[in-house]
């Protein structure tokens, strides 16, 4: 049996005691089925029942139509059909394929359930019912999947579809895939390769470097076919083996490659989407994505500006709560809105503590202003003396990228002074949950935040408010004027009046 290359045949959808073939209709085909069915039954004692089964034929005679029909005994069926409630069908969508799932939905808002709500409940329900009739049998196919994934049906569709991660210039009848090829282009420039093993990038066609080396180096498409080396080849022992006649040929190329974090533990290589912070294209990305440009330049009514402020501030006086003026309670009376009083004030003592016995504590902090990032820290022994600091600027934009780059660089400067009971100190909850849960780390800081784990350190972490970090809060304003790491062996005189309150148990007080 033929089929598309790379795919494991024969290929077949299953589920319970159904289950869809698809091949070619060509006797030896026909007959290679029949023998599995023979064999299946006669090894698990279930049968085909011949006078329930069906094939669906494409465009053939009526003499072959016949042939196939005596050689399989079973009926012939007719496009579309419901598979598992999922319309199949050949060609492009039609309404008429989608009217059952259309009447399931009309009959179910016909009932009772909705009589008795408002017209906002309503909208609701209507949302429930859509969202459950339709998730049950419908299946989102990602467009980084099917790039990426591994699993058949992406095999199958890559195969069809593209050529050397192009795709086909042939005609080809399909009813998804005139849908997919005008956003070929805008997946390819929106994503790149976050590398682990490297075993499915591809070294010179896909996009590992911030360009494909086939662009960089000018590669006609004839060559294609020749170039089938993958990454992994060019890693030995966990670092770069990159030959020379490459590198020479641009001196940008080794200085990209340089920049690259190797994970030194198995992980599996990720197409990422560059703009999300976790490298994921959700469905709402890709819309917004799709459709922000034509958001962006309508214009809006005078009736909807209004009601935008009104909602505003709404809002906004439901959150908010302190004393108001006069003035200010006229206003929230326009607006039929109450004053909300201002809480108690609470004062919360905030005491940094020493580390135990043989064990450095590295302070660590993240700051993003004016669009620049940098991140910092400090050590301390057992005896609250000080063993150095760090500070940087990065290229990150989040307040959580820099927090988590003060975490690796701490690990990281632990390690090569030989510092092996570390413990790391943030004000930042969300950066101490990456310890426990890594999708929270970006995606280009995977490699190098899973790597700090293979330095044979011994880790705890713990979290301190803001007021009781503000030897690190200053040193991250200084890194803002340093490109590379900036390292101090002895303490900076701007933060010894805090230094010594930290040393001699000084409290400070957070008020809330």
């Amino acid at each position: 049996m033929s089929l598309c290359r790379n795919v494991v045949i024969p290929t077949h959808v299953l589920y319970a005691d159904d289950i869809m073939v698809f091949c070619k209709a060509t006797n030896s085909n026909i007959r290679y089925l029949l023998h599995i069915f023979y064999s299946y039954g006669k090894a698990s004692g279930q049968v085909i029942y011949k006078q329930k089964s069906k094939f669906y034929p494409g465009s053939i005679s009526n003499s072959r139509l016949t042939r196939i029909m005596n050689l399989l005994g079973f009926t012939v069926g007719s496009t579309p059909f419901n598979y598992l409630g999922c319309p199949i069908f050949v060609g492009t969508p039609k309404v008429i394929h989608f009217k059952v799932i259309a009447d399931k939905i009309k009959v179910k808002l016909a009932s009772w359930k909705g009589s008795l709500l408002s017209t906002m409940g309503r909208v609701q329900l209507v949302k429930s019912i859509i969202h459950a009739v339709m998730s049950t049998p419908r299946r989102f196919v990602r467009w980084l999947g099917f790039f990426s994934s591994n699993d058949q049906w992406a095999v199958i569709c890559r195969s069809r579809y593209l050529k050397f991660g192009l795709p086909k210039n042939s005609f080809l009848k399909s009813s998804i895939w005139h849908g997919i090829k005008p956003h070929v282009n805008t997946v390819k420039t929106n994503t790149r390769w976050l590398l682990g093993s490297g075993n499915s990038v591809a070294f010179w066609l896909d996009k590992w470097l911030p360009e494909p080396l086939e662009d960089l180096f000018h590669l006609p498409t004839s060559s294609y076919s020749l170039l089938t080396a993958r990454v992994s080849e060019y890693i030995e022992n966990g670092a770069w083996n990159i030959p020379a006649s490459i590198v020479q040929h641009d001196a940008s190329i080794q200085a990209s490659i340089d920049q690259i974090i190797l994970p030194k533990q198995p992980l599996e290589d990720r197409l990422i989407w560059c703009s999300s912070k976790d490298g994921i294209l959700s469905a709402k990305q890709a819309y917004m994505h799709l459709n922000g440009v034509r958001f962006n330049i309508a214009k809006i009514t005078a009736h909807a500006a209004k009601m935008n402020i009104l909602t505003s501030i709404k809002h906004n006086a439901q959150l908010a709560a302190g004393v108001s003026t006069a003035a200010e309670k006229q206003v929230l009376q326009k607006f039929f809105l109450e004053h909300i009083p201002a809480p108690p004030t609470t004062v919360k003592m905030v005491l940094w503590k020493k580390p135990s016995f043989g064990w450095i504590k590295a302070n660590t902090d993240g700051l993003v202003t004016a669009g620049s990032a940098a991140s910092g820290g400090l050590f301390r022994d057992y005896m609250a003396n000080f063993r150095g600091a760090f500070a940087q600027k990065i290229s990150g934009h989040s307040v959580l990228h820099s927090e988590l780059t003060a975490l690796i660089l701490a690990m990281e400067i632990a390690h090569s002074r030989q510092w092996n009971f570390i413990l790391l100190e943030s004000d930042s909850l969300n950066a101490l949950q990456a310890f426990d849960n890594i999708t929270i780390v970006p995606w280009d800081l995977r490699n190098r935040w899973s790597n700090c784990f293979m330095l044979g350190l011994t880790l705890k972490w713990s979290h301190i408010c803001r007021e009781g970090n503000a030897c690190t809060d200053k040193l991250v304003n200084i890194g803002h004027l340093h490109i590379r790491t900036r390292w101090w062996e002895s303490l900076p005189s701007m933060l010894q009046d805090d230094f010594l309150s930290d040393r001699l148990g000084i409290p400070q007080y957070r008020t809330t």
